[in-house]
């Protein structure tokens, strides 16, 4: 079972909605769940009563869905403002009885959440609360994945936090990435910035984020020595290599690392992009 956690306004939806297609699972909001149990009155606030006996609930929603369900991606939260107006913890055995496998906590810059929530609820929120909230999170999140010893993945939906980029790639050589043949992408140029993955953009006919890919480094030589270097694991012909290089003194390629491969296309406009992607796009987690 996949954790998703973090505060309200953060990203999650899209996040838990993007995970559903990279992974094929069902998605489940912890309050949607609870509330068919015990409706929630929260009178345009996120003050929270009753938290024990919700969480009760959820365990009991958790349990059913996966006597059904071979995995599935949780919605939630580790902390709830109670009816004090304080941040309290969802207690530890809460997370403990369940058959938790990864966290992933989704986290964005304060300003935005706010602005999100008011959006959304128009209930406008503290910044210094919700910097506080942010910070309760990401400790207790930090805990847990020593505790239940999982992995714990921070995806930061900031809109100034892009430290991936999006490749557009023609779908014979992305299927050579996925499958570990092709471990070089060769442009002409690239991006300035240092990116951790690249996620895998299927032109036509596909037309859709396929799969993501770690980035080892970027590499720039003439075009022989990078040739000499690469040929093995590049996934094409030297006549191909030649021809695309064919005006250019130097050539360079980003060395690819470890491959993910989706069960379903991720739409551009899943991840906020409403054209076509000439060269690549800066991104954030997605």
């Amino acid at each position: 079972m996949i954790l998703v956690c973090g505060i309200h306004g953060s990203g999650k939806t899209q996040y838990c909605n993007n995970l559903k297609l990279k992974y094929g699972i069902n998605v489940y909001t912890a309050s949607q769940l609870i509330d068919e149990r015990i409706p929630l009155n929260q009178n345009k606030t996120k003050k929270i009563d009753q938290i024990n006996r919700r969480q009760e609930v959820l365990l009991e929603k958790v349990k059913s869905l996966l006597s059904c369900e071979k995995n599935l991606i949780l919605n939630a939260h580790l902390c709830l403002v109670n009816k004090e107006n304080k941040i309290e913890r969802i207690p530890l055995n809460v997370f403990q009885s369940m058959p938790i496998t990864e966290i992933h906590l989704v986290e964005c810059s304060s300003v935005e959440i706010r602005n999100r929530i008011y959006h959304r609820d128009e209930i406008v929120w503290d910044e210094i609360f919700i910097n506080k909230f942010i910070e309760r999170e990401r400790k207790y999140a930090q805990e847990l994945s020593e505790l239940l010893n999982v992995n714990l993945k921070i995806a930061d939906t900031s809109l100034n936090n892009k430290k991936n980029i999006i490749l557009p790639i023609a779908p014979k050589y992305i299927e050579k990435i996925l499958s570990g043949e092709k471990k070089y992408e060769y442009r002409k140029k690239l991006c300035k910035n240092d990116i951790d993955k690249i996620y895998l953009y299927s032109t036509a006919p596909v037309k859709g984020i396929v799969g993501e890919v770690k980035v080892l480094g970027k590499i720039e030589k003439s075009k022989g020595e990078l040739w000499d270097t690469t040929y093995q694991h590049s996934g094409i012909d030297k006549q191909f290599y030649e021809e695309y290089f064919l005006n250019n003194s130097n050539a360079c390629a980003y060395r690819l690392g470890e491959v993910t491969k989706y069960v379903s296309k991720i739409p551009l406009e899943n991840v906020g992009i409403h054209y076509i992607i000439q060269s690549f796009a800066y991104v954030n987690d997605i």
